[in-house]
């Protein structure tokens, strides 16, 4: 049976021997009293004390819970006699030679520690440099080719930054160039530390080791030149996408499209047409800083890499990637509210009433107002937005045309649909869609947009015009349809260029039937529209 004691050793609590603990004070009062005229006494016993702490911390398993004299004793061994790194005056560098080829040689393995010291963000790229043994720019040219050709580099380079630790103490810094920690090598540290701060060195790290001094190699040199212009296109891109992202946020969408209505401003306005209520801002927001800040983030690394900033801004870097995941969170679940209320559709046909007799064998088919405008918003097929407090317009709405081989009657109706996040709400949103053309005769009117509430928000509505013509009668379009979504039933030979001037279709057995183009003169009348016809048609 033997006594224990617990002690505290760098910032770590171990039971030892008690017997243990007087040679392991022993050996620590020797270090100290025999290095007390050397500079950075009490940081070269820090280390020490880590070191040893991780070493005591390695002896130790779920089997065995004490620090034993024979523990103690190995750790010493490896760590050396304070004895043997003693240096007097007289016989400084044959007594420190000496020492060191009496040292006792132990296998030692190289960590991978993340080096902040020489790092450009997180020290990841000098890190892996120092555990492979190449210069730290051919890693952070690697990265750079990763993220600009697959989009995957920061990804990774995140994942190493979060996962891998920094190299903190001066035994972990021994370790990450592969040295061994021993007392030799933890003073030569702080001492080559304490030197590099007098001559002005930024980085006291890099004279730790002959080996560890950057190549100034040709093939370095190229590489380095390469990563800065890596720099410099990161740099420009990203101001350049930084100050766009701006302007479509908060700017106006004038700058990029057109969009009609005081509302259409910026694309704050336009999400409050699609985010569900009382999350229009949290969605606005989310979505800004999703774009925002991998932006900024390349357009930082870019200034880094082209001017070779060595500023420390691992904090900023990570409160940013933290945000930017919240953002990212916050933006998936606006999304998912949003598409849960497109889960229900309903849609609706109504017929158009005649509202006066039928004359004649031709539907003219006019527009009750002007659509086509040059400064408009394409939005698919060449539709528009115009919205404003209270409702939004949607221009060019889809016109289909087919054969009826059961009647002699022209038939005209209105087919409206929409979504909601239940049946009642899709239906309701139909019910807003407000779409009316008119058929008085042979003349049928058709407003060039449909409209809805924009309190309804945008939840898929659409509003489509039927038109049956019966066999062997036809329609007359007007010019520019080509600019509407168009379609004819069964139509076999179709192309748009039919539709740039006033055209005519038959409906015939085989589906609707182009038959030539039409020009209507000024002062015709509809009754005598179907007399002058066959004249003005071009083959």
């Amino acid at each position: 049976m033997k006594k224990t004691i617990s002690i505290n050793l760098s910032g770590l609590v171990f039971n030892i021997e008690e017997q243990a603990y007087g040679v392991l004070q022993v050996y620590l009062e020797d270090i100290r009293s025999i290095l007390a005229n050397q500079d950075g006494l009490e940081e070269i016993l820090e280390d020490i004390e880590s070191r040893i702490a991780e070493l005591f911390n390695e002896k130790l398993n779920e089997h065995k819970q004490v620090i034993t004299e024979d523990d103690v004793d190995q750790v010493i061994s490896l760590m050396g006699s304070p004895n043997q790194y003693k240096i007097d005056e007289e016989d400084d560098r044959t007594h420190h030679s000496e020492s060191r080829e009496e040292s006792v040689h132990y296998s030692h393995q190289k960590r991978f520690f993340r080096d902040d010291d020489e790092g450009v963000i997180g020290g990841v790229a000098a890190g892996l440099g120092h555990y492979f043994g190449i210069d730290p720019v051919i890693i952070r040219v690697i990265f750079v080719l990763m993220f600009v050709l697959g989009g995957s580099g920061i990804l990774l380079y995140i994942i190493l930054w979060i996962v891998i630790p920094e190299a903190t103490t001066t035994a972990q810094k021994l370790q990450m160039r592969g040295q061994p920690v021993n007392v030799d090598s933890i003073k030569d540290y702080v001492h080559n530390f304490k030197d590099e701060a007098k001559s002005g060195m930024s980085n006291a790290s890099r004279s730790v080791k002959n080996a560890a001094k950057k190549s100034t190699s040709v093939l370095s040199r190229i590489f380095q030149i390469f990563g800065r212009i890596i720099g410099a296109g990161m740099l420009f891109f990203g101001l350049i996408f930084f100050v766009l992202a701006i302007l479509f946020h908060f700017g106006s969408i004038g700058s990029f499209f057109t969009v009609e209505g005081d509302l259409a401003n910026n694309l704050n306005s336009l999400t409050d047409l699609v985010f569900p209520n009382g999350s229009e801002s949290l969605g606005f927001w989310s979505m800004f800083l999703s774009v925002i800040l991998p932006i900024v983030f390349i357009t930082v690394t870019g200034a880094k890499l082209l001017f070779r900033i060595k500023g420390k801004l691992k904090s900023t870097y990570i409160t940013g990637l933290i945000v930017w995941i919240i953002s990212i969170c916050t933006l998936s679940f606006v999304g998912v509210e949003t598409g849960l209320e497109f889960r229900n559709d309903y849609s609706t046909i109504d017929k158009v009433e005649q509202q006066e007799a039928f004359m004649g064998d031709s539907l003219y088919l006019e527009l009750s107002d002007s659509y086509w405008k040059n400064d408009v918003f394409d939005f698919g097929y060449n539709d528009y937005l115009l919205f404003d407090e209270d409702s939004l317009k949607i221009g060019l709405p889809l016109i289909r045309v087919e054969r009826n081989m059961t009647t002699t009657e022209y038939e005209v109706a209105v087919k409206k649909r929409s979504n909601g996040s239940s049946l009642k709400y899709a239906k309701e949103n139909v019910n807003g869609i407000k779409y009316s053309p008119s058929l008085s005769g042979d003349i049928l009117k058709i407003p060039s947009s449909y409209s809805f509430p924009t309190k309804d928000k945008i939840r898929g509505q659409h509003a489509s015009l039927l038109i049956t013509v019966p066999l062997g009668k036809r329609i007359i379009l007007p010019a520019n349809m080509d600019n509407f979504l168009v379609e004819f039933a069964d139509c076999d030979h179709f192309s748009d260029d039919f539709l740039e001037e006033s055209s005519v279709w038959e409906a015939t057995e085989d589906g609707m039937e182009f038959v030539a183009l039409y020009r209507a003169q000024e002062n015709l009348d509809p009754a005598d529209k179907n007399e002058e016809e066959e004249s003005d048609e071009l083959d």
